[in-house]
Parts: C-alpha cells; sequence; structure tokens
C-alpha cells in the first residue's frame, strides 16, 4: 500500500510516496436516508443526501508538510494505491486499486509526546468535490478480469 499527495492531481505522477506511514483509513459514507410514509411498514423510497468521504493517516513525523496544511486550510490531491506485486499482469503490470483525490483539506493534526517512542503525527481530513477535475473520488482497479 502506497498514499501519496501533492498540491494537484498531476503532481502525484512525480510525487515521493509517504515512506513512514504506519496507517491509513478511507471512509466513503453515502449518506443515502430511507424516505418513510405514514401507513406504510418500509420506505416508499430513498434520498441521497451526497458522499462524505474522509480519511485518517498516522506517519512518523518527518517534516512539518502536513502541519503546515493544517494549519494554513490548504487543499492537497490525494492517491492511495493498494498493490499486489506478487502477482504480474501482461508484462509489467500488478494487480492494483487506486484511490484518487483531487481536492483534500485536513482537519485534525496532532503530533505525539511520547518520549519513548518514535514520533508520530495523526491527520484527519475530508475529500472534496474539484469542480475543476469533475469528481471527488476516482477508484480504478487492475486486474486479471478481462469480461465482466
Amino acid at each position: 500500500m502506497s498514499v501519496k499527495t501533492a498540491t494537484s492531481v498531476a503532481g502525484l505522477t512525480t510525487a515521493q510516496t509517504v515512506s513512514t506511514l504506519e496507517s491509513f483509513t478511507l471512509n466513503v459514507n453515502p449518506n443515502i436516508e430511507a424516505d418513510n410514509e405514514a401507513g406504510n411498514a418500509g420506505p416508499y423510497a430513498f434520498t441521497g443526501r451526497g458522499y462524505e468521504m474522509s480519511f485518517e493517516m498516522t506517519t512518523r513525523y518527518s517534516g512539518s508538510t502536513y502541519e503546515d496544511a493544517y494549519k494554513a486550510g490548504t487543499e492537497l490531491a490525494l492517491q492511495v494505491t493498494a498493490s499486489n506485486t506478487d502477482v504480474i499482469i501482461g508484462t509489467a503490470a500488478n494487480p492494483k486499486f487506486v484511490f484518487t483525490a483531487p481536492k483534500m483539506v485536513v482537519t485534525d493534526w496532532s503530533r505525539s509526546e511520547d518520549l519513548d517512542a518514535p514520533t508520530t503525527q495523526t491527520m484527519t481530513g475530508t475529500i472534496h468535490y474539484s469542480p475543476a477535475d469533475a469528481y471527488a473520488l476516482r477508484a480504478v482497479l487492475t486486474n486479471l478480469q478481462t469480461a465482466y
């Protein structure tokens, strides 16, 4: 698994992988609400209230990039890749799942204060729709399946 951040989606291509990653969680909540009607046992329809997308990431503290982004409210692009390097598709590709978010904001940031352990930083953030890129979160799957 790898995580990259950059100032734009185009910058993710050359961005360095977060080498000190300890944990990463991506949350996608479809925020669907049941429309209930008096006298009916079940809902008659469902209403989408828009997706709520967020993440939490813990890394070893190796610089103030995320702290600065949190304090300034800077928007960053985010890319998370889960890849199986034990399997090769064709001549060089690996099965993988790539999530790309062109606009994320760090909404909370903290640094560990434990003197007996490596210093870590934990951040949470939200993923927003990017009008310039016309999406909020893109998922691309590469696998051995040729037809569905």
